[in-house]
C-alpha cells in the first residue's frame, strides 16, 4: 500500500501556461521560473505530496521533484468511456531526473466526476491561476465539499464511497483553499468568499513563498495538536 504524505496538496491552475502568464498576466518567463523555483523548494521542506494534471501543476511538480520532493500523484478518470485518457499518456509518462515524475495514479472515475472532486483529493487546494478549468474545478469542488461535510453521517459516508475513496479534504482539519496572489489578478468575488465561510472552507491568499512556508507550518501544528476530529 502506498504510504500517504502527511499533507497532500491538490494543484489547480492554467493548462496553457505560456498564454496565461505572458499574455494575460504579463509575467515574464524569468519571473515565473523564479516563483516556481521558490515554491517548489518550499514544498520540499515539509512532508507534502502533490496531486496534479497537465499545466502549471506539472511544472511545479518537476521543480518540487528536482529539490527532492517525495510524492506526485495524477488524478486519472480510468473508467471514462466518452473521452478516455489516451491524450494523457505522454503526460503520465513524463520523467524528471531520469525517474518517473508520477509516483502513482488516483482513479477518479469519469471526467465529469473527476473535475468536481479534483481539489478534494488534497487536504489543501493550491490555486495557481484563474484559468477557466481551474475556476470550474474550484466551484465544483466547493459544491461537493458542501455535500460531504454535512453532519448527516450517512450521506457523508455514501458520498465518500461513491465519489472517491481518496478524498482527503476535511479529514484532518477543515478544508482550505490557498490562492497564490502573484499568479492572479485579485481576490475571488466577495460572493464566493462568503459562500466559503458558510460551508466551512478557509480561503487563504498566499502573498509569496515565505507566506506559503508560514502556512505550511501552521498546518503542521494543526495536525500535531489534533485539534479537529472530522
Amino acid at each position: 500500500m502506498r504510504k500517504r504524505s502527511r499533507i497532500r496538496i491538490s494543484i489547480i491552475g492554467p493548462g496553457s501556461v505560456d498564454f496565461y502568464f505572458s499574455k494575460v498576466l504579463r509575467i515574464s518567463r524569468k519571473q515565473f521560473n523564479r516563483h516556481l523555483s521558490q515554491l517548489g523548494q518550499c514544498l520540499t521542506l515539509y512532508n507534502v505530496g502533490l496531486v496534479t494534471l497537465p499545466g502549471i501543476g506539472t511544472e511545479l511538480a518537476k521543480v518540487y521533484k528536482t529539490f527532492g520532493g517525495s510524492e506526485v500523484l495524477a488524478p486519472v478518470p480510468l473508467e471514462d468511456k466518452k473521452f478516455g485518457i489516451e491524450h494523457l499518456k505522454e503526460f503520465l509518462n513524463e520523467k524528471i531526473l531520469n525517474a518517473p515524475l508520477f509516483d502513482g495514479w488516483i482513479n477518479t472515475g469519469e471526467w465529469y466526476q473527476s473535475d468536481f472532486i479534483r481539489i478534494l483529493l488534497g487536504d489543501i487546494c493550491l490555486m495557481l491561476g484563474y484559468a477557466p478549468g481551474a475556476i470550474l474545478e474550484l466551484m465544483g469542488g466547493l459544491y461537493i465539499y458542501k455535500i460531504i461535510s454535512k453532519k448527516k453521517e450517512k450521506l457523508k459516508d455514501i458520498a465518500r464511497e461513491d465519489i472517491a475513496t481518496e478524498i482527503r479534504a476535511g479529514t484532518k482539519f477543515p478544508f482550505e483553499v490557498w490562492i497564490y496572489k502573484p499568479f492572479v489578478s485579485g481576490k475571488l468575488p466577495r460572493e464566493i468568499e462568503e459562500y466559503c465561510k458558510r460551508i466551512g472552507v478557509k480561503l487563504v491568499y498566499i502573498k509569496d513563498p515565505d507566506d506559503l512556508r508560514k502556512n505550511l507550518e501552521r498546518i503542521e501544528k494543526l495536525i500535531n495538536k489534533k485539534q479537529f476530529s472530522i
